[in-house]
């Protein structure tokens, strides 16, 4: 049997924001706050208003991995129903009609926690000739978005657009994702491997 090794893929940038932060944390990765007057890792939040708010990041051409954190909160100054916004980037719909609470109850229940958790979404974004990311929220009507926290980082090219591979058995190809479609990470499994730390995780696979 012959077996092949490959080095782990080194992003080539990463955009570590904490939204609503009014300093430079570091919780594995130094996370650089947004400048706005306003840490699983992130316990500040930018609360947005009535209406759509954007996130820009200059990135280069090609794949880009985005990771959105939510800590749900009800806010004492705020109406105590669970919140609904859409996300949307770069003219794709992440989510729309979302609810971070409603999720998070969720979770705790299918994972017999009593504690409402904090959860990721993970997407997979090819940028074209722009060199640019935007990330854009809009509140449902009566209602309010936030986000915690947001992480952009570079891919390797042909990993998942137009990939040559992975192939289905007995098949000399496999499907081709092309570049105008956006992905969403739903689980990430760590084939063989030894457990790996927060601060090692390239967050890629």
């Amino acid at each position: 049997m012959i077996t092949r090794t490959t080095q782990p893929y080194k992003a080539t940038y990463y955009f570590f924001l904490d939204c609503g932060s009014s300093s430079t944390n570091t919780y594995s990765q130094k996370w650089y706050r947004d400048n706005k007057d306003n840490f699983f890792p992130h316990s500040t939040t930018q609360i947005l208003e009535t209406t759509s708010f954007t996130y820009t990041f200059l990135v280069t051409k090609g794949p880009k991995f985005l990771r959105l954190y939510f800590n749900p909160d009800t806010y004492s100054s705020r109406n105590p129903n669970p919140p609904f916004f859409s996300v949307s980037s770069n003219g794709y719909s992440l989510l729309t009609n979302f609810s971070a609470s409603l999720t998070a109850s969720f979770l705790a229940k299918t994972h017999s926690s009593q504690v409402i958790p904090y959860f990721l979404k993970e997407f997979l974004i090819h940028v074209n000739n722009t060199q640019i990311l935007n990330v854009t929220f809009t509140p449902s009507p009566n209602s309010y978005a936030f986000i915690n926290a947001i992480e952009v980082a570079s891919l390797p090219e042909n990993l998942y657009f137009n990939a040559k591979t992975p192939k289905y058995i007995n098949q000399l190809k496999g499907p081709v994702i092309g570049n105008n479609t956006a992905l969403e990470t739903i689980y990430r499994l760590n084939m063989g491997g030894g457990q790996i730390s927060g601060c090692n995780d390239s967050g890629m696979f």
